[in-house]
Order: structure tokens, then C-alpha cells, then sequence
């Protein structure tokens, strides 16, 4: 009777998997990966964490005065003036060159919004606006900046508003510099001399 019953239970096929069965070890999978994602998080978080922990307590062990070198005013230097861009007769507007200088008179490169407005002092007490120009963006800062030999500054070329030439050859020069890491803001001004264009004229 054995040899009889073995080949028979031996031929007999297995059962379909179970399709709630099949569902749960999916679900089961996902939740695994899941797992290790937050886990990865987590692990990243924990870094950061320390590392932020580690520098408060390289920042509470410094002076509460740190040695930092910050701009203390700026100042429009002498080369200040009119400028020809396109080689026709008469300034198309000013080159403003402008120091940021720290506490001691040095000169730093620091990088901040520089606003250069242009007016025209022909009438007193009522300035007219002759011209503005902003630099902010950094490759403009960049751009802007000399620094070789006896150049240190920034160079900002400001041209006159289209069909708006200074009706007088002197014109205020207004520089304002926000400086980006302390958030100060600095002003400083002077009258430049410029050659009118002919129609000016």
C-alpha cells in the first residue's frame, strides 16, 4: 500500500500562492525600504547636528569682540569724473571709483550693493537726476573690482539717462555701499567736473 500511495502524493501539485499573502510581503518590502531611507535621514541629520553643536562651541569659545575686519566708511577717489564711452565729443557720463576702508584707513575688498546716482546742480535746491546705476550681483562686484597696483577700488561707469545730458559742467557724484556682511550702509558724495557734449553746449 505504500508504493501505491507515495508516487501518488509525490505527483500531486502545490498550491497557488495565496494573492493576500503575496500583497502583505509586498507592503512588508516597501515598508523595509522605507526603513532604510528615513534610517539614512536620520544618520545625515545626526551629522549636521553635530557639526552645527561643534561650531556654536567654536563660536562661544572666541572673543565677544572678534578681530573681524569690516568696513568703517568708503570714500569716491580722485579719479572721480567724466567719462567719453563712445569717442564722441563730450562725457557720456562719470566713472565713480570708490575705496571700502576699514577702522584704520585700509583698503578691503568687500563685496556690498553700490547705488551711484548723478545729478545736476544747475538749479539750487532742486537737483535734477541725471543718471543712476545699481551694482549688486556678484559677478558684477566682480567685475567691477581692481585691484593691481595703486587700483584698488571698484570702478562703476554710470552714463547719463538717454537724451539727458547735464545742462552745467558740474555734477554731483552720490555713492551709497551696503555693505553685505555687516549690513551698513555708507554714503559719500562729491562734485566732479565734466565735459559737456556739444548739443549740451
Amino acid at each position: 500500500m505504500l508504493l501505491i500511495i507515495g508516487p501518488a502524493l509525490t505527483g500531486c501539485p502545490s498550491p497557488p500562492p495565496d494573492p493576500l499573502i503575496k500583497e502583505l510581503q509586498q507592503k512588508v518590502d516597501a515598508l523595509s525600504v522605507e526603513k532604510d531611507r528615513l534610517q539614512h535621514d536620520l544618520d545625515n541629520s545626526q551629522k549636521a547636528l553635530k557639526a552645527a553643536e561643534e561650531r556654536i562651541q567654536t563660536l562661544q569659545g572666541l572673543p565677544q569682540k572678534p578681530f573681524l575686519f569690516t568696513v568703517d566708511h568708503i570714500e569716491l577717489e580722485g579719479l572721480t569724473g567724466g567719462s567719453d564711452y563712445d569717442g564722441q565729443p563730450g562725457d557720456d557720463g562719470v566713472t565713480a571709483f570708490i575705496r571700502p576702508r576699514d577702522a584704520d584707513g585700509d583698503i578691503l575688498k568687500a563685496a556690498g550693493r553700490i547705488e551711484v546716482d548723478l545729478f545736476d546742480l544747475t538749479m539750487p535746491g532742486n537737483p535734477v537726476a541725471l543718471a543712476r546705476r545699481v551694482v549688486e550681483d556678484e559677478k558684477d562686484l566682480l567685475k567691477s573690482w581692481y585691484g593691481k597696483f595703486l587700483t584698488n577700488h571698484y570702478a562703476v561707469q554710470c552714463p547719463w539717462e538717454p537724451d539727458k545730458p547735464p545742462q552745467h559742467d558740474e555734477v554731483l557724484v552720490r555713492v551709497t555701499f551696503t555693505d553685505y556682511l555687516t549690513g551698513n550702509v555708507f554714503v559719500d558724495s562729491k562734485t566732479v567736473h565734466v565735459t559737456l557734449p556739444p548739443a549740451a553746449k
